[in-house]
């Protein structure tokens, strides 16, 4: 009855949900400041105060960039703490070159390539993710270095 109302089994860690909650938190963001630099001249025109027209869109950037770069390090802890291996760092990668990729086509801020980036980028990473955490859970083969 107990195990009912414990979230893990007794023994297991709450380090990798809550590095991958945070992890996903970062994501959120830097991607959110991306998109939001679409809106920067009507924001700054209205008078809004969003972060991109408060920092300034170089400034923003930084910020989306940083938190890309939080989000990277904490996948790869909760890769590790979970003892995943080769799919995980290739996924890992790729996930790697889609932010790096998302930044890259923001920088050009034109709307049509910040859609790009903000929609089949992101959906290309949580794809990716899935699909190597399911990896090195249905076939722990994958988990051996030989």
């Amino acid at each position: 009855m107990a195990e009912l109302f414990h979230p893990l089994p007794i023994g297991q860690s709450l380090l990798p949900p809550l590095v991958l909650g945070i992890a996903v938190v970062f994501w959120l963001i830097g991607f959110d400041i991306i998109y939001s630099m679409q809106d920067f001249e009507f924001d700054r025109k209205q008078g809004l105060r969003s972060l991109v027209t408060a920092w300034g869109p170089k400034s923003a950037f930084t910020a989306a960039f940083l938190s890309h770069m939080i989000m990277l390090g904490l996948l790869l802890i909760y890769g590790i703490t979970l003892k995943m291996r080769v799919a995980f760092i290739i996924g890992w990668l790729i996930i790697l070159f889609c932010l790096a990729f998302e930044h890259w086509i923001a920088r050009r801020r034109s709307l049509k390539w910040i859609n790009t980036a903000f929609f089949r980028l992101n959906a290309v990473i949580s794809a990716v993710f899935f699909f190597v955490v399911a990896t090195e859970i249905m076939f722990p083969f994958f988990r051996r270095i030989q």
